[in-house]
């Protein structure tokens, strides 16, 4: 290791383990749930537990498609996963939240993703009784 990537990481160490760390956390976990439950609250199946990195299943390889290019129109930035990555038609996006974005940028976020949606309609998509949002049909393509 160079001597300033040594110095880097030992900056990067003191600021983990001081009380500025321990405020980025908490506000991380915060965003977090906030962005969860955004997303959560327009249907939307969210992957696994709190934390920066959120799974998101959207469903269709076509309509993710559709739907990504949507809400990266409306300023929106989400990772879209496919296909090998995950089974055909199990498409999901990979959101990423940070301690710095503001309670806005989220709520930004989350009328993006619903203006999107709006725009990128799909009756197979749309959630159903007793059927989840983004959740795949055996019979689809």
């Amino acid at each position: 290791m160079s001597p300033i990537h040594a110095s880097v990481a030992l900056a990067a160490m003191q600021i983990v383990a001081s009380a500025e760390g321990a405020d980025r956390r908490t506000r991380l976990m915060e965003r977090s749930l906030t962005l969860r439950a955004a997303m959560t609250a327009q249907g939307f199946d969210l992957i696994g537990i709190s934390s920066a990195i959120m799974p998101v299943r959207i469903g269709l390889d076509g309509y993710s498609r559709r739907l990504t290019a949507a809400v990266m129109a409306e300023g929106g930035i989400v990772d879209l996963v496919e296909h090998l990555a995950v089974a055909r038609n199990a498409c999901r996006w990979r959101l990423q939240v940070m301690a710095d974005d503001t309670a806005d940028d989220i709520a930004d976020f989350a009328e993006s993703v619903r203006r999107a949606r709006e725009s990128s309609a799909d009756p197979d998509w749309m959630p159903r009784p007793g059927r989840r949002a983004g959740a795949v049909s055996s019979c689809r393509r």
